[in-house]
């Protein structure tokens, strides 16, 4: 209930009469004793001493003034009234008792909702912020000729020969766990601006007899992340993806500025270089076109899915230095160092161009065969050049290159890191493996609705290898991609893919409802193959999906 203040309006009324009827009072002459005759024909003039003397203008406006003075304190009695009522209904609504003595109550206020602001669509208000749902709900499924016993995210390292039974057995997926959820938060202080990001999706880790009847799968955390900028710098910290992941616009970590492809596969594209982890990222923006970035992020020594052989002797003290895809108490010296620079220009022909530079630190600890502790460290590096140019206005080139020795596990896992080997002496060292990966491709926009997109995807992992002295068995090897080594040990993984994008509706307030198919053909090449033994690995892949996209920013325009 409103509060009613009224009095101002009452009072200002009743001195506007009063005045009024004072200024005519002033205008008026006394009353004529009678008409135009001779003096011997008038009346005797009335008696005056029954008559009472007109009051003056002062004893009037007293008079006034007495009469809104009363009429005051009734209005502030039925104010008080009021005010009782509007308490009593507070508490009625609340349950929290006035405070005694004064006008408000102790406790947690109603909370006044502000009145929905038009065109806002699925943004809702805090305060001046905005929280917007993002990601979308999906329907997605999978068809495959060989049986990577895998769902949405396919292991391109582990597709089967054809010399073994999975390599003869085809798969069928369908499955909803491939919708990704999550919000973002904009706000603004003062002068900068902040960005709140979380996103995750439904592919953790399942239980093994998840698909039997409930099919409850895990959710598991994508991005969670927080972005800071003010005039030409901008910081971010939080899980986000990787510096080191090519950028379709500046250097920044939303899904609208990074390239991860259009593919419906949640391992994305062979040759990708990527991943989503913690850092904290330094943005310059000297002008409109550069964007200068500097980060520390989350490191991880990766060896391969069995694809590296420890020297004999010291197998049983690196397998828990080292991931082999199982081991996440990995111990790490530093953090991984990335700095790239990218330049963009807009207009009809859009172009993006990037520089990224890795840097790493390894370290392993053995005993050998003296009682000793022995430490080695040794640095790893990489770089990448990456390019998006619209050579139309609706057709897109896509171009990224990415060379590094010890940088494996950023090109999707699909090479190790480093190898472990021991010299003649039977010391241990790390060396490093040459991994370079790369994509091409094109994106078109065919249509307002339909966009096509076609790449081209491979990843190269050169050998390391060397006799292993500590080996009892003469002749033996440690390393990667030795002779008589495991056909996991990949030499190059190579994917084609054509997919296609048909957005059945769209609007900035509500999302878009849109129909996704991905065709794709892989195949891999180890460094050993036996005799008689199939040289590749392959298998072609149909994936389509119907998806509600949320709008996931909110609106630009009211």
């Amino acid at each position: 209930m409103l509060k009613l203040r009224v009095s101002s309006l009452v009072l200002g009324m009743i001195l506007c009469a009063a005045l009024t009827s004072v200024l005519c009072a002033q205008n008026i002459a006394p009353s004529s004793a009678g008409g135009g005759g001779g003096g011997d024909d008038k009346k005797p003039a009335a008696k005056t001493d029954t008559k009472k003397t007109p009051a003056t203008t002062e004893e009037q406006l007293a008079i006034i003034a007495e009469q809104m003075r009363k009429m005051q304190e009734t209005i502030d009695a039925q104010q008080q009234k009021i005010d009782n009522l509007e308490k009593e209904r507070s508490f009625a609504a609340t349950g929290v008792v006035p405070r005694i003595g004064g006008d408000e109550y102790v406790g947690t206020k109603n909370i006044v909702a502000k009145p929905a602001r038009d065109n806002d669509g699925m943004t809702l208000h805090i305060g001046d912020a905005t929280i917007t749902p993002v990601g979308f709900v999906d329907f997605t499924g999978v068809f495959r000729t060989r049986n990577t016993t895998n769902t949405f995210g396919t292991n391109f390292g582990q597709v089967p020969f054809d010399n073994t039974i999975q390599g003869h057995l085809s798969e069928t997926r369908l499955g909803a766990m491939n919708s990704q959820i999550g919000f973002r938060v904009n706000a603004r202080h003062g002068n900068s601006d902040i960005t709140g990001y979380v996103e995750m999706d439904f592919l953790g880790n399942d239980a093994a007899n998840v698909f039997v009847n409930g099919n409850s799968h895990t959710t598991r955390l994508r991005q969670m992340w927080v972005d800071f900028r003010h005039g030409k710098s901008e910081f971010a910290g939080g899980q986000m993806w990787s510096l080191l992941t090519p950028n379709r616009h500046g250097l920044g970590p939303d899904n609208d500025d990074v390239f991860f492809t259009n593919n419906i596969d949640r391992n994305y594209q062979v040759g990708l270089v990527f991943a989503r982890q913690a850092g904290l990222r330094f943005i310059y923006h000297p002008n409109e076109h550069w964007s200068i970035g500097f980060a520390v992020e989350n490191p991880q020594q990766y060896v391969g899915i069995g694809e590296v052989i420890f020297p004999f002797l010291y197998n049983a003290q690196l397998g828990p230095q080292f991931d082999a895809a199982n081991n996440p108490g990995t111990p790490n010296l530093l953090p991984d160092i990335i700095a790239k620079a990218a330049w963009d220009r807009g207009g009809d022909h859009p172009m993006h161009i990037e520089f990224a530079g890795l840097l790493r630190t390894f370290k392993m600890t053995t005993i050998g065969i003296t009682p000793n502790f022995v430490a080695n460290t040794t640095e790893g590096f990489g770089g990448s050049v990456n390019a998006l140019v619209g050579l139309t206005k609706k057709f897109r080139y896509v171009g990224n290159f990415f060379g590094s020795t010890g940088g494996g596990r950023y090109s999707g896992g699909l090479g190790p890191d480093l190898v472990v080997w021991a010299d003649p002496s039977s010391i241990a060292h790390i060396r490093t493996v040459d991994t370079y990966a790369t994509i091409q491709g094109f994106e078109a926009d065919a249509s307002p609705k339909l966009m096509l997109d076609a790449y081209y995807g491979a990843s190269y992992s050169r050998h390391a290898y060397a006799i292993d002295p500590t080996n009892p068995v003469p002749g033996r090897f440690d390393g990667f991609g030795a002779p008589n080594s495991p056909n996991t040990s990949n030499r190059a993984v190579q994917e084609f893919t054509f997919g296609t994008t048909y957005t059945m509706w769209r609007d900035p307030k509500y999302g878009a409802f849109q129909w996704l198919t991905q065709s794709s053909y892989v195949t891999r090449a180890p460094w050993f193959v036996a005799p008689g033994a199939p040289v590749n690995a392959h298998t072609f892949m149909l994936f389509t999906s119907f998806r509600y996209v949320f709008p996931g920013r909110a609106p630009d325009a009211r």
